[in-house]
């Protein structure tokens, strides 16, 4: 469970145009390493794997290595080839699409023992999560990242 110390993101809508993210998905010892997703109530909404928007001119891989490093300080490493989905939802009403690279990480030590972490005063929350709760529970997002997981499509 999150320290209360940690503070819930703020309020954010989508972008009104298709983003490409890369996401990394982490599993050690039957759990998921995720981050919350909140709604405005801060009331939590769902649970979806680091990661963040791809840039002009870098691959979706270089994208998710630099993401890992510049929110968490953690030098991470991707296991097989990606999936893709395409991601098409709504939240506080407001649309919003992305394309979506999923790819599986390697564990490191490091990346084994991560909790919360700091990006320049901000704390974000990550977390594992028992994997088998986080995948019946459709709360885990984009829609369709578990049927990838539960079809071993990654690594």
């Amino acid at each position: 469970m999150f320290s209360e110390e940690i503070q819930p993101y703020p309020k954010w809508r989508p972008q009104q145009s298709i983003r490409a993210v890369a996401i990394g998905i982490a599993v050690a010892e039957d759990k998921l390493l995720v981050m919350p997703v909140y709604d405005d109530q801060n009331m939590l909404k769902g649970w979806r794997p680091p990661g963040g928007g791809i840039e002009f001119g870098e691959t979706a891989n270089e994208a998710l290595v630099r993401e890992f490093y510049e929110e968490f300080g953690l030098v991470v490493s991707t296991n097989g080839d990606p999936q893709f989905l395409e991601n098409i939802y709504e939240h506080e009403g407001h649309a919003g699409h992305e394309i979506v690279i999923a790819y599986r990480l390697q564990i490191t030590p490091e990346l084994a023992s991560v909790t919360a972490l700091m990006e320049g005063g901000s704390q974000y929350e990550i977390d594992w999560q028992p994997m088998s709760e986080i995948l019946i529970s459709g709360m885990l997002f984009p829609v369709g990242l578990a049927n990838v997981i539960n079809e071993g499509k990654l690594g």
